[in-house]
Formats: C-alpha cells, structure tokens, sequence
C-alpha cells in the first residue's frame, strides 16, 4: 500500500531523516531552492544522488487505522522563506 513519491523538479538529494509523526523525510537541492517530501515509509534515493523530475523517490505512509489514507507533505523553500506548493504545481510561478 502507499502511493509513489516523485521528485517535482531535477535535483541532487540533500538529506534523508526521520522526524516523529511524519515518518521519513527527503529534502532535494535545486539550486537555491528545496524541495521537503514528509510522510514516506520508503526512500528509494540515496544522499547525494541526482534526480530527474517525476522520478520515484520513496513510497508515501498509509495509515492502516484511517482507511489507508496516503498523506505526503510537500513544501518548497528558497533560502529561508517558505514558497506555495500550489504556484510551483500548477506552472503560474
């Protein structure tokens, strides 16, 4: 169970940590941005490794207790400001 992860843009992976209540995290470089994938009970990427945009990265948590529910939080930052998903995903940024 669970759905696939993928990289939203290319970028090379910068760190792989597990943080309580939301499970794995990967977080992406793309230059002076980055990308934070929480909720994944699978990574499929390693540190340092390039990635390709929609590429696999992991498999997102599905909560048995909550009808398999898959939740994957995303969230981009430049620097030190946090962006909205909803710009970067829908091409009006």
């Amino acid at each position: 169970q669970g759905s696939v992860a993928r990289a939203i843009f290319d970028g090379v992976i910068s760190k792989i940590i597990s943080i309580p209540g939301k499970n794995k995290t990967i977080i992406i470089r793309h230059g002076d941005f980055l990308t934070v994938y929480s909720n994944l009970k699978e990574v499929s990427v390693n540190v340092g490794e390039k990635v390709k945009t929609k590429q696999k990265i992991g498999i997102v948590f599905s909560d048995s207790e909550d009808e398999n529910k898959t939740i994957l939080e995303l969230q981009i930052w430049h620097g030190t400001a946090k962006q909205n998903p909803e710009y970067w995903l829908s091409g009006s940024n």
